[in-house]
C-alpha cells in the first residue's frame, strides 16, 4: 500500500489508473477548448458548441422514442403495477382507516375530548 500527499491509502494500481484517468480528462478538456476557442471557426459555418458525439446519440433516441414504441401487454402490466396499484391500495386504506374512526366516534365509543380533531 502506497500513500498519496492527501494521506489516502490506495494501491499502487488504484493510482496508477487514477493518474490515467486525469491525463484523459485533460486530454478532452484541452481538445474541447481547442474546438470551442477557435477564432477561424466561425467562418466556416461551423457555429454553436463542438458536437458531442455521445450526447448527440442520447438526444437523437430520445426524439425517436415515440416513432418506435410498441405497447405491449408486458409494459403495460408493469405501468399499472408500478402507478395505479399503490394509489388504489393506498386509498383503500385511507377510505377503511376513516371508515373505522367514523364508526367508533358515531358509536360513542371515543369520547369528544379524547378526539384528535375536534371543534371547541
Amino acid at each position: 500500500m502506497t500513500t498519496d500527499k492527501n494521506n489516502y491509502d490506495i494501491s499502487p494500481e488504484q493510482l496508477r489508473l487514477e493518474i490515467k484517468r486525469n491525463a484523459r480528462r485533460n486530454e478532452l478538456r484541452q481538445e474541447l477548448h481547442k474546438i470551442a476557442f477557435n477564432p477561424y471557426r466561425a467562418g466556416t459555418g461551423e457555429g454553436g458548441a463542438p458536437l458531442d458525439p455521445g450526447i448527440q446519440r442520447f438526444m437523437s433516441a430520445r426524439a425517436k422514442t415515440y416513432e418506435y414504441f410498441r405497447p405491449t401487454l408486458k409494459g403495460g402490466l408493469k405501468y399499472y403495477t408500478a402507478i395505479w396499484t399503490p394509489i388504489i391500495f393506498f386509498s383503500w386504506l385511507v377510505k377503511t382507516n376513516r371508515d373505522e374512526k367514523e364508526h367508533r366516534y358515531r358509536t360513542g365509543q371515543v369520547s369528544y375530548a379524547d378526539r384528535e380533531f375536534k371543534f371547541a
